[in-house]
């Protein structure tokens, strides 16, 4: 079991090499997040357990990064996410191998993968409530119909059939929103240059332990 483990981070710092190597070439900032920078914090690379790699972009860096990603993946990777799939209905993106194969914990079988969310600015006044429903609705969106009897699923299954059919308008319809929000905010919970410098110290740290694990990688 922890060859595996092993195994598959491996392949997951192949795709994180890749991915800097793509941000690097077009300027594009990202911060480890999630396991990832725990792992990088507390073991000086990944979690012992943990099978993908997390980062996350603030929205501009991420735009940017999804409209080159697809002509600089190489072959045998593909990036999916809602904007770029019609069968991939979540708010962030995977890039995955696609020589790869695992069985996730749920069930789900893909290949060995990265995850990149958003790093949003969020209202600290009135209109935070706004956002947060808005988002709030957006994994509703995502997760979709639930089985159950009870009126609460009831009416959530009714709510999603009458007015979110279409995942996607929902998605863009909140994405738009959540960006003319963060135009017009000057402040945001966290800095992001306290962020971003974080990520250099971070990720520099991340990559140089974990360079044992690529040197591997042609064994597996």
């Amino acid at each position: 079991m922890k060859e595996d483990i092993r195994n598959i981070q491996i392949k997951c710092i192949e795709i994180l090499d890749i991915v800097d190597e793509i941000c690097r070439k077009y300027h594009i900032e990202y911060s480890l997040c999630g396991g990832s920078v725990v792992g990088a914090h507390l073991y000086q690379g990944c979690l012992p357990w943990d099978d993908d790699v997390d980062l996350m972009m603030t929205r501009e860096n991420y735009n940017k990064f999804l409209s080159v990603i697809k002509q600089e993946l190489p072959k045998g990777f593909s990036v999916h996410n809602y904007q770029l799939s019609d069968t991939y209905w979540l708010l962030f993106t995977k890039i995955v191998n696609d020589n790869t194969t695992i069985v996730q914990n749920d069930g789900a079988v893909s290949g060995v993968f990265l995850d990149i969310t958003v790093y949003d600015k969020i209202p600290d006044n009135y209109k935070r409530k706004e956002d947060i429903f808005l988002w709030k609705m957006s994994q509703v969106v995502s997760i979709g119909k639930i089985k159950g009897k009870s009126l609460k699923a009831f009416v959530r299954n009714m709510v999603l059939t009458l007015f979110f059919g279409d995942k996607s308008k929902y998605y863009k319809f909140f994405q738009k929103r959540v960006e003319k929000m963060g135009i017009q905010l000057n402040t945001i919970i966290l800095n992001c240059l306290e962020l971003f410098v974080i990520r250099y110290r971070m990720n520099r740290k991340y990559l140089k332990i974990t360079q044992k694990y690529s040197l591997k990688a042609n064994n597996i």
